[in-house]
């Protein structure tokens, strides 16, 4: 009988064995099989660090593994495929072509609407269901084990799990159908643990393994130890032809520049979490956003996604840590029985407002013992080169600088449009089929007057807004700036710039009846609602016409005015605002050759969304008695 192989993965575990961090990971390809990525979060609590890990694997069909080191009185579970989708949706990078020129080759028209490229899967992906999960006493038993299921592990693998003194391994099974698939997420709950991201066992075959790590903790996350890796706007190159940027590939140059110690931070902040991103007609969707939706559709959310999505946004803003949440342990505790009950004090965040149904819990069990305010989600993507292994590295948490999702690229590729255009190189231009300088959505962008610029770490002017409610102005206004292009001008502007200009969505007027369903849920459709959405949705949503007036000045510094400005506001307040194509005369950065799409009606203006209020949180002090009252006694780990 020919043997088969084992691909392991020994994601960031910490075993609190004699106080030392003893637990490693390793990505291991055999015949047949090959690791492509390793997806690992990490939520750090004050009392207990929680685990999530699935690989990305290619190749033949047959049998693979997942291995995992677990401590004693480990809580375990699998999870939605909702979660890592969610994480993946918040956080993966969104490239925008330079601002200013066409994002095609010159005479061509693309897809209807703005320009982007997506460096991530966001489309859904069914999961390998494992066909078995069981736990082993040692490597000894681990190595009987995979002889028994026609798995080869190699010498090395099994003295690296010997090395691992007093571990228990958790092993679930799964049937490979043959080319690209996708493990289900396993999640470990740990007691007293350390944060960590120990790599060092982790072992790239042939090919090189990419490692996309997420964060969650009370602050900005960040590898000790680690060097950190850029990826500059200016670095990166929008292909006209293809219609999509290089990232990918300069994101692995940079990556493999470093070294085994190199680690490229692509996401962190709190609005992550809780507030959604539009650009133009598409949206780059916050984590509750997309994964109550996204576990309603693959049955693991019981309740409705609006409700779910609504009252955790509104819990993501309080400042009182949750309390102890109670994970599933489903597929059982380490040495020891499922003994949770959850009880949390009138001065703890109820963890019950961050679940939706039984199954999707993950948010839940992520943040419990942290401040929902003050926990942020940070990504960062490590390169393991094929033959090598990774390192370890503990977690810290603290101040740091938001990292925004959204870049545009700094440069135009048209050498693959010249044998048929006649177009330049690089940042040229030939033939025609060129847009005039402009922002997002149609509307005239900063600095639109003098030479045109892209930005920094993440971009330049990017007038991209989150979405956190609230009224919309009854109609989107639409400028479009006739005339050549200018040249591009790259200059370095501070990742802060780009993204303290995100704010509130507007899809303007008519609801975007081409949006997934999960989509239009949470989305401010302007005047008119989505005619397609479930009568639940609408409950949540705002469709209304008329804005607030009564907003603080402040909120108007980050409002996008559409074409005609705001010749009320002070002068502060201009400083981020787009007033569109025909701005407050005192503007300076003001586009003159515009034509007006919409018209705003007077007194119509954004309002931010709903802060988490005194009556806001009565209600949902309301709501979780008989949330929890309705369903049977959670038990589980701590």
């Amino acid at each position: 009988m020919p043997r088969r192989s084992l691909a392991l993965a020994f994601p960031a575990v910490l075993l609190g064995l004699s106080g030392d961090a003893l637990a490693a990971g390793a990505l291991l390809s055999g015949a047949g099989q090959a690791p492509v990525e390793q997806r690992v979060a990490v939520a750090a609590g004050p009392a207990r660090t929680t685990l999530w890990t699935s690989l990305r694997i290619h190749g033949a069909s047959g049998p693979v593994a997942l291995v995992v080191p677990v401590p004693p009185r480990a809580a375990l579970d699998v999870s939605s495929d909702a979660w890592f989708e969610a994480l993946e949706a918040a956080t993966a990078p969104h490239v925008l072509p330079p601002e200013g020129v066409g994002p095609y080759c010159p005479g061509e028209e693309g897809t209807p609407g703005l320009a982007v490229h997506v460096v991530g899967q966001l489309e859904h992906v069914a999961t390998l269901e494992p066909s078995e999960v069981t736990v082993l006493a040692d490597a000894d038993a681990v190595a009987r084990w995979a002889a028994s299921a026609g798995l080869a592990l190699s010498a090395e693998a099994a003295a690296q799990l010997g090395a691992l003194e007093g571990a228990r391994f958790a092993a679930a099974r799964f049937e490979a159908p043959g080319g690209p698939a996708l493990t289900r997420t396993l999640r470990i709950v740990m007691d007293g643990s350390e944060p960590a991201l120990p790599l060092s066992l982790t072992r790239a075959g042939e090919g090189d393994v990419l490692v996309t790590a997420w964060l969650l903790g009370d602050g900005r996350g960040a590898l000790a130890g680690a060097a950190p890796v850029t990826l500059p706007s200016a670095s990166v190159t929008w292909d006209a032809r293809a219609g999509e940027s290089d990232y990918e590939a300069q994101r692995a140059d940079a990556l493999a520049q470093a070294g085994l110690r190199g680690a490229l931070i692509e996401g962190a902040s709190r609005e992550a979490l809780s507030r959604s991103i539009a650009l133009g007609s598409d949206r780059v969707d916050s984590v509750v956003a997309a994964y109550f939706a996204r576990a309603s559709a693959y049955g693991d959310a019981a309740e409705a996604p609006g409700t779910c999505a609504a009252v955790a946004a509104s819990a993501l803003a309080s400042s009182l840590a949750v309390a102890a949440s109670c994970p599933r342990a489903a597929l059982g505790v380490i040495d020891g029985a499922p003994d949770c009950a959850e009880s949390p004090g009138r001065d703890e965040t109820d963890p019950e407002l961050l679940r939706c149904g039984p199954v999707a819990d993950d948010l839940a069990v992520a943040l419990s013992g942290l401040a929902p305010s003050s926990t942020w989600l940070t990504r960062a993507s490590l390169w393991i080169a094929a033959g090598h292994a990774g390192a370890d590295w503990p977690l810290t948490f603290g101040p740091g600088a938001s990292v925004g999702p959204v870049m545009r690229a700094g440069s135009l590729r048209l050498d693959e449009c010249a044998s048929e255009t006649g177009a330049g190189g690089v940042g040229g231009g030939g033939g025609g089929g060129w847009e005039g300088a402009g922002g997002l959505d149609g509307s005239s962008g900063p600095g639109s007057e003098g030479p045109l610029t892209t930005g920094g770490s993440w971009g330049g002017d990017v007038p991209v807004h989150h979405d956190d409610g609230g009224d919309a102005p009854d109609e989107d206004m639409g400028c479009g700036c006739s005339g050549p292009p200018g040249a591009v001008v790259v200059e370095e502007d501070t990742e802060e710039d780009a993204y303290e200009e995100a704010y509130a969505e507007d899809d303007g007027c008519s609801g975007d009846t081409s949006e997934p369903e999960y989509e239009d849920e949470y989305e401010d459709d302007g005047c008119s609602g989505d005619t397609s959405e479930p009568e639940y949705e609408d409950e949540y949503e705002d469709d209304g016409c008329s804005g607030d007036t009564s907003e603080p000045e402040y909120e108007d510094e980050y409002e996008d005015d559409g074409c005609s400005g705001d010749t009320s506001e002070p002068e502060y307040e201009d400083e981020y605002e787009d007033d569109g194509c025909s701005g407050d005369s005192d503007d300076s950065a003001e586009a003159e050759d515009c034509s007006i799409a919409g018209q705003r009606h007077a007194g119509a203006r954004k309002k931010r969304g709903p802060k988490l209020s005194v009556m806001a949180l009565g209600v949902f002090a309301l709501i979780a008695p008989i949330r929890r009252a309705s369903r049977p006694r959670r038990i589980g780990r701590r």
